[in-house]
């Protein structure tokens, strides 16, 4: 069976327990930054994921990468952990000074989710500059669009776009999307 919905297509493979998860994200009213993951790495060979400034909610997917993907390693940078995670290796270090702990292409996916606003807007630039160093597939973030007391910088879709990223400015046109959070996403070469 093969689904197409907007910009998406999916084949399904029936007997894949991982295509419950996609046709999920697919058929949800709004979409979140798990539902971008699904959607953008279902045909990925993963590994390795660092997930940068997830806060307290730990790492953002982390059942989807252990249960689905089963990756063999995550990093937690600059998190505080609710629970422990059976795979993921906390690394409390400065974001903007990974490449001096984490060699270049070193993870398949660097993500960041609800960090970006908490740098101010130079070192926002620096920080995907750094991801995109340090991944070897795929880079994907979250940005406030609107700026609030406990943030440095808000950021627009255009503005990732200009960078050769990907964004969910379509589906926040339609409704599908919250339009107080960009996310975009850029798979490497």
């Amino acid at each position: 069976m093969v689904v197409i919905f907007m910009d998406y297509t999916f084949e399904s493979k029936q007997s894949d327990p991982y295509d419950v998860h996609v046709m999920r994200s697919l058929s949800k009213p709004i979409r979140d930054m798990e539902d971008y993951i699904i959607m953008e790495t279902k045909d990925m060979q993963i590994e390795s994921v660092m997930d940068v400034g997830s806060g307290m909610k730990g790492a953002v997917g982390a059942h989807y990468y252990e249960r689905i993907k089963k990756i063999k390693q995550g990093y937690l940078v600059d998190i505080c952990l609710l629970k422990d995670m059976e795979k993921w290796e906390p690394l409390k270090i400065n974001a903007l000074e990974l490449l001096d702990h984490v060699e270049p292409k070193s993870v398949d996916i660097v993500q960041a989710f609800g960090f970006m606003a908490h740098l101010l807007k130079d070192d926002g630039y620096k920080f995907i500059e750094i991801a995109e160093k340090i991944a070897r597939k795929f880079v994907i973030f979250s940005a406030a669009t609107c700026i609030c007391a406990r943030y440095n910088s808000s950021w627009q879709w255009p503005e990732f776009e200009a960078l050769g990223y990907t964004s969910n400015w379509h589906d926040t046109k339609v409704l599908r999307a919250f339009k107080t959070e960009a996310i975009a996403w850029k798979h490497l070469t």
